[in-house]
């Protein structure tokens, strides 16, 4: 019957061709989750580790913190800290000395 021309034919390849279409998106689908859940273990694994490191980070961890824009940072602080350009005060002399 397949391969034969007339109506039933083609009307079961149109009925059955969506059923397929829908197979293969749920195909893709089922791929993006297992994708999808990868890279969530993976923000689960890294925030986990957000405590004091040591030693050097990693090559990835450094470039990703290059290109973020300077205006996220905060910019250094120089001089004295505040309270300390106060000038401070002379003892007064006392009057019987």
């Amino acid at each position: 019957m397949v391969g034969q021309p007339g109506f039933l034919c083609t009307w079961l390849e149109a009925r059955y061709a969506s059923v397929m279409d829908v197979r293969q998106i749920l195909a893709q689908l089922i791929e993006e989750r297992d994708q999808v859940d990868e890279a969530i273990l993976s923000l689960e694994r890294l925030a986990a580790g957000q405590g004091k490191r040591r030693g050097r980070p990693p090559a990835w961890l450094k470039n990703i913190k290059e290109a973020l824009p300077a205006a996220s940072q905060k910019p250094k602080r120089r001089g004295r800290p505040p309270g300390k350009n106060k000038p401070k005060a002379k003892p007064e002399p006392s009057p019987g000395s």
